[in-house]
């Protein structure tokens, strides 16, 4: 009997969070008190709502999730003090005292957040400053050690804001006083900041928690090149070079063009993707060749990354990645003074690597941000940006224990992009976003495996799987024409041939090796890693049920088929859209993206997004259920799984559609006919089935003829439901793309089954 009275004594306190003392029977002259304890709680909530948006992304959600908590709950303890009356009750006033501790503590805690990010802020102007100084002037010989101050004062920034996000969730006053601003003002005196425990100075004036320097960095003095290669890795490669296979000598051969005239180009302003090819191929020439126009080349391209603005934290990384490569491969040089006398052009790139880089990647990892850490390409793109940094400035001794925490971090971050990769090789964000991480991928799978001991390299994916992905979503039917379907946000894509060459190299995966060998965008590090036996994998009916797609081939003609994975921020409602290839027409073409605006990118169930037409299923070959107030058609959030099935392509719309207690698309594929097979039940409703195509339409009656690029096609209904109409509208302008949408509007039923055949000439 005591231990319960005992249990439920500890539940109160618990719940009351800061009050020790029992709580008598309030009488009508409390309730003053009480009363002034919610308004000062409302005015508390206040002053957090105004310091919001001063906070970090992911902070900010914290305090809105709190703050909404904490609102509601003032106006239901409100509520219930004027309902009440006579003596308040113990627990009433326990929950309006606690209501006013923790909107306190809430506010505290913003406030604590919103000063950390105040100093982080103002030592990151200055470290950028500093290096602005240095490349217009000269870097002083003290510019580390004061660039290290500032970094000192952020890490205590950093750890004041650790206590400030553990306060706004727990709700619980911050543990202790702030010091940032302390030590912000040392560093402005001339004075490093003690350390702070938990977290070490990272260049750029931020800091992580420290990581093992022996599992994190190369040792020190390990020879140049350490990314994407090293010296053995060259020496393999000439050794291969000197008696190489046809195929190799004709790669070779095209590559070294493409460098010669690549490096005509270098230094002149390109965007991100042209300078990345442009240092990856000259660069190669130079590693291969030592010849001087290409050392110059690469040079005038380190130059002019040095001197490009500051930007968001994904662009920082790209531009870094590139940087960073070109100071590794540089470094052999040594170069010492630039032609016009100032800084060197590899110690102004070194700085800006340190200083601008890691500093602006450096801070998103340790904030935790969405950008850095969430299963996106944008993690490892990030992620892939700050580790190859550090692994090019390893052998600064001063910052060695900031870029070791750095690398760890970055993996940690990249790890959840590449986790989502790794499922079965693709993306469910669309072919273009494979592509935009993949070449980052690429850099950070090759130069840790070059640097990093076994047990480290172990920790992160092998991303084997992106070799088939690679080959078996393209359409490689004719000759050069090797562009997969669009899904999700997707434009017209190639699929880029870095990550599959790595994997060529690394593991001899026949896929992979067949995209390496056969790739049609070739950047010159790729040779680096050509496979020792050469071989061609055949292409071949799949599916990629985690990226929500599947490939059927029949002669010249290829065709895909849509499911939906889980929700990210560039998905459409496109599950069960079709699209067919044929000799090089597309007889059927998903949108892709289209125009973006206002809120386009809110992909959460009540988000703007969905009221854009490139997002909604009316705009992709698919079915739906008809649009109503509650619904567009699919719904969002919901999943389709897609297989294949005895040479056919499967994918179940149950879920998708609202209303339905089964529903599945089936598709199979010759090489003159697609045919789909819909089969529908449930609800007594309405439904729209859509084929959306830029081919010229005529239709006759229930067969509706199509000509595209001299060629013909026709598309036939075995059977409709009673009562269907077919009709044709023109794509609107937002969809990016001429074209029309063949409808068959079904009425009302319970049950529905319709099968369409595409047949074509042959």
């Amino acid at each position: 009997m005591r231990r319960w009275i005992t249990a439920i004594a500890a539940a109160v306190v618990g719940i009351s969070g800061t009050l020790v003392a029992p709580v008598h029977l309030a009488s009508a002259a409390d309730r003053p008190e009480l009363r002034s304890i919610i308004a000062g709680a409302r005015q508390a909530n206040q002053a957090t709502a105004k310091v919001i948006p001063r906070l970090t992304v992911e902070d900010a959600r914290l305090a809105r999730e709190r703050l909404g908590l904490l609102r509601d709950r003032a106006s239901v303890l409100s509520d219930a003090l004027s309902g009440s009356s006579g003596p308040v009750s113990p627990s009433l006033q326990t929950r309006i005292r606690t209501l006013g501790s923790q909107a306190s503590a809430l506010r505290a805690g913003a406030d604590a957040a919103s000063a950390g990010m105040s100093v982080l802020g103002e030592v990151r102007r200055l470290a950028l400053e500093g290096l602005r100084q240095g490349i217009d002037g000269g870097f002083r010989t003290n510019f580390d050690a004061e660039q290290y101050r500032w970094s000192a004062a952020g890490a205590h920034a950093l750890a004041d804001l650790t206590v400030a996000r553990a306060a706004m969730t727990s709700l619980t006053p911050p543990r202790r006083a702030a010091s940032a601003r302390k030590a912000l003002q040392q560093a402005l005196a001339g004075v490093t900041p003690a350390p702070v425990a938990g977290w070490i100075p990272l260049p750029g004036g931020c800091a992580l928690p420290p990581a093992s320097m022996t599992d994190y960095l190369p040792a020190p003095g390990t020879a140049a090149p350490r990314l994407w290669t090293t010296p053995q890795g060259i020496d393999a490669h000439r050794a291969q070079l000197a008696s190489p296979t046809p195929a190799l000598s004709a790669a070779y051969a095209k590559t070294m063009r493409q460098a010669t005239v690549l490096s005509l180009q270098s230094g002149e302003p390109g965007g991100v993707s042209e300078v990345t090819k442009r240092v990856l191929t000259v660069g190669y020439a130079w590693l291969m060749t030592s010849d001087a126009a290409y050392h110059d080349a690469l040079m005038a391209d380190a130059r002019m990354l040095t001197d490009a603005k500051p930007r968001e934290a994904v662009d920082e990384a790209k531009e870094a990645l590139v940087l960073a490569t070109a100071v590794d491969w540089l470094s052999a040089s040594r170069e010492s003074v630039s032609v016009d006398g100032g800084p060197s052009t590899l110690e102004a790139a070194r700085q800006v690597l340190k200083i601008r880089t890691m500093g602006s990647i450096g801070c998103s990892l340790a904030l935790g941000e969405t950008i850095a850490v969430d299963k996106l390409n944008k993690s490892v793109i990030i992620g892939s940006g700050v580790v190859m940094s550090a692994l090019a400035l390893a052998d600064d001794p001063l910052w060695r224990p900031g870029l070791a925490a750095a690398v760890r971090a970055g993996l940690a971050g990249a790890r959840s992009g590449l986790d989502v990769l790794n499922v079965d090789g693709g993306s469910p964000e669309g072919p273009v976003y494979w592509n935009f991480q993949t070449v980052p991928a690429a850099g950070l799978l090759s130069s840790i495996d070059a640097t990093l001991p076994s047990r480290t390299v172990a920790r992160v994916p092998s991303l084997v799987k992106a070799g088939r992905f690679a080959l078996q979503m393209a359409a490689p039917a004719l000759s050069g024409d090797r562009e997969t379907t669009r899904y999700s946000d997707a434009r017209d894509t190639v699929l880029r041939c870095t990550l599959p060459a790595w994997i060529a190299g690394r593991y001899g995966d026949p896929d992979a090796i067949t995209v390496a060998i056969e790739g049609q965008l070739r950047q010159g590090v790729e040779l680096l890693w050509w496979p020792r036996d050469e071989v061609n994998a055949p292409v071949q009916d799949a599916a990629f049920p985690a990226s929500g797609v599947a490939v059927l081939r029949s002669g010249d003609a290829t065709a895909w088929l849509l499911g939906q994975p889980e929700l990210t921020n560039h998905t459409q409602l496109d599950a069960g859209g079709v699209t067919v290839r044929v000799s090089g027409v597309d007889w059927s073409l998903d949108a892709g993206y289209g125009v973006e605006g206002p809120g386009y990118s809110e992909d959460r169930p009540d988000g703007r997004r969905w009221t854009y037409p490139q997002t909604q299923p009316a705009w992709h070959s698919t079915v739906r259920t008809v649009v109503s107030a509650s619904d567009v058609g699919q719904v969002v959030g919901a999943t389709a799984p897609v297989a294949l099935r005895a040479g056919s392509a499967v994918v179940d719309l149950t879920r998708v559609l609202q209303g339905a207690t089964q529903a599945q698309r089936r598709i199979s594929l010759t090489a003159s006919q697609l045919t789909i097979v819909d089969t529908i039940r449930g609800k007594q409703q309405p439904y729209a089935w859509s084929w959306i195509t830029q081919a010229s339409v005529r239709v006759a009656g229930t067969s509706i003829e199509l000509s595209a690029d001299g060629r013909k096609a026709a598309l036939t209904f075995d059977s409709l439901p009673p009562g269907a109409r077919i009709t044709t509208t023109l794509a609107p302008g937002a969809l990016g793309m001429p074209g029309t949408r063949i409808q068959v509007e079904v009425p009302a039923a319970r049950e529905i089954s319709i099968v369409a055949r595409l047949a074509w000439e042959t």
